[in-house]
């Protein structure tokens, strides 16, 4: 059988309430050369009888027999893809449905990166866009953010399968942060990229792993964020603090420990461009929106220091800051019926 040059893979597990806008946002894609392969993960509730609905011949599905996790399921899919090409999507997710045409055209003309992904919008659980959730672009800035958090959405990334795979694929240690583990190798031997569109469209609710933060996500990101440091700074010890600083970036924590996270920011940012030679558009705007990051924390509980930080962050980037703050008033204005793309009213 020839190979197909994509294959978007779907892993799911009881998934059944927002499977059917996720399947059709991919199979309504303006290229059309693919297939969606579906690695039912044991599911117990109507996932299966909404697959079973769907006529086209593209869709292939897999089950398990009993519930392996994401992971053993994406490593599952991996072996079992037709594609050159792997792209991502969660059963929770949409896709804007020029999102493949996008990455293909970018990867025809870098063949040198092995993995791309792309910015989304956010959306809650009716549907409606709340928000954006940008990421940096170039290989240099992406190198920078990833020492603070994942610097790819992983419903948004298309990778080389072929580089993955010699990779050993997704990494079962890792049960919640295998995508952030599997980038900071990938990036370590590769070039990567994300394309600066919002190509996917990630829903945000209560179950949703975007907001989880248990112990186990926490102690398994600290240990990609150590590799990370090494990578970006090279021969450089970082203290105790310095350390626990880093890690609070992804949590919650008192404004008392917010003069001391940000000061490390520009701190580290400084280091980083001396160190690279030249601070980029792209990397002062992923240094904007690390700032943006920490004012939200506090936007709702300590206004004067959301406001130290907003400040931060124009001082970084003034005109990603205002690029931000109008996504953010342009959502903030929608009605609530608003839904930016609906798959099935296509």
């Amino acid at each position: 059988m020839s190979t197909l040059p994509v294959t978007v893979l779907l892993a799911v597990h009881n998934g059944a309430a927002t499977l059917a806008a996720s399947v059709a946002s991919i199979l309504r894609q303006t290229h059309r050369e693919l297939e969606l392969l579906v690695i039912d993960d044991g599911s117990t509730d109507e996932t299966g009888a909404v697959l079973r609905q769907v006529a086209d011949p593209r869709l292939r599905v897999l089950k398990n027999e009993r519930n392996l996790g994401l992971t053993r399921s994406l490593n599952r899919g991996l072996e079992e893809a037709r594609g050159e090409w792997i792209a991502r999507l969660d059963a929770d997710d949409l896709c804007d449905p020029q999102r493949l045409e996008k990455q293909r055209a970018f990867l025809a003309a870098y063949p040198d990166v092995a993995l791309l992904g792309s910015s989304a919008w956010r959306m809650d659980a009716a549907g409606r866009v709340t928000g954006a959730n940008d990421l940096p672009v170039s290989h240099e800035a992406i190198r920078w953010a990833a020492v603070w958090d994942s610097p790819f959405l992983h419903p948004a990334v298309i990778f080389r399968r072929s580089v993955v795979r010699d990779l050993g694929g997704y990494d079962e240690r890792y049960a919640i942060a295998q995508d952030y583990d599997l980038w900071t190798r990938l990036a370590a031997r590769h070039r990567v990229a994300n394309l600066p569109e919002r190509l996917v469209f990630m829903r945000e609710h209560p179950a949703s792993m975007t907001r989880a933060q248990s112990a186990r996500t926490t102690e398994e990101v600290a240990q990609l964020q150590a590799q990370n440091l090494a990578a970006a700074f090279p021969g450089r010890v970082f203290s105790v603090e310095e350390k626990r600083s880093i890690a609070l970036l992804r949590l919650r924590f008192p404004a008392s420990e917010l003069p001391a996270v940000s000061a490390l920011v520009d701190r580290l940012f400084a280091e980083y461009v001396r160190a690279s030679g030249s601070a980029t558009p792209d990397l002062r705007a992923t240094h904007c929106r690390l700032h943006l990051r920490l004012a939200h924390k506090f936007l709702a509980m300590d206004r004067p220091a959301a406001a130290g930080e907003i400040a931060r962050a124009f001082r970084a980037a003034p005109g990603e800051w205002m690029r931000q703050a109008l996504t953010a008033v342009r959502c903030a204005a929608a009605p609530p019926s608003a839904v930016r793309y609906d798959p099935g009213s296509k």
